[in-house]
């Protein structure tokens, strides 16, 4: 397995309280970099530090800098939904200029008003409609498995999924989302996403009594809630992860995605360690 880094981390200081500064994408690059990550996943959208407007005026140099410095691009995440032709279309041409396998759209949000089966019908018809403008790119649809979502466990990922060519459409498999919703045993989860799994995010979260919400603020009560945790404090067990995933000859990307309120490149560095110390351990067979 090789190891990344999602560039939606990558804000100084605390992520949520406003007052992080972001760096430049240059920036990214070289600390990815200098850490000794050999993957980058571009965010792209209007509330991340690369807009698709930065992408398109840029990205040829960005995508230059960044194979100078040894990374290969593993995806572009965009906040594209499949419905919207015309952003998928955008977000299509700036993934090619980007020279990247996959593009990760998302679908309509999960309206509690409507049946989960018209719902999902739907989404269906608007993924098949962004996949039949993939073609001329060879590029990969992705979607995300995540909580609040219409997706958000592998099992329901994988009926759905499971409609499309996985030539042409992929899952990205999400451990530290499943602690809010949807978590399944992780063996079950890497066998049943199957070939549909084109990579994987890798952060953590835990469930907590606080009278703090997600994003660390002050609320009336205490209540239970999820919070962003280190690699190795939340309740994802990363070392089941990986041997799951070795159980199934994955050798895909593992692409850093800490949000933890913890200096940048604290994190960096310390990722790079437990996740090169996980990878090193003896393969476990069954």
């Amino acid at each position: 397995m090789q190891l990344g880094v999602f560039t939606a981390m990558m804000v100084e200081g605390r992520v949520f309280d406003g007052t992080g500064r972001k760096l430049t994408p240059d920036q990214y690059i070289e600390l990815i970099a200098a850490a000794g990550y050999r993957g980058i996943e571009w965010g792209i959208a209007d509330s991340y530090a690369l807009t698709p407007g930065m992408a398109e005026r840029d990205g040829q140099r960005l995508e230059r800098l960044g194979r100078d410095c040894g990374l290969e691009t593993v995806a572009v995440a965009s906040g594209a939904l499949a419905h919207d032709m015309e952003s998928v279309q955008r977000m299509l041409d700036i993934a090619a200029i980007f020279h990247t396998p996959a593009l990760r759209i998302g679908l309509r949000a999960y309206d509690p008003q409507k049946t989960y089966a018209d719902q999902i019908k739907q989404c269906a018809e608007d993924f098949a409609g962004a996949l039949h403008i993939t073609v001329s790119y060879k590029i990969k649809l992705v979607l995300e498995i995540h909580f609040g979502s219409l997706l958000p466990s592998p099992s329901l990922a994988q009926r759905f999924i499971s409609q499309f060519k996985p030539a042409a459409a992929g899952l990205i498999f999400d451990p530290g989302n499943m602690v809010v919703e949807g978590c399944e045993p992780w063996p079950v989860s890497v066998e049943l996403l199957g070939p549909y799994l084109d990579h994987v995010h890798v952060k953590n979260l835990r469930w907590t009594w606080t009278n703090l919400d997600w994003k660390e603020h002050p609320t009336p009560h205490k209540h239970w809630q999820w919070q962003l945790s280190a690699l190795d404090k939340g309740q994802v067990n990363w070392q089941q992860v990986i041997m799951a995933l070795r159980q199934v000859n994955y050798c895909g990307w593992l692409m850093l995605e800490d949000f933890s309120t913890r200096p940048l490149k604290q994190k960096l560095r310390q990722g790079h360690h437990f996740l090169t110390q996980l990878l090193a351990e003896p393969k476990i067979t069954r």
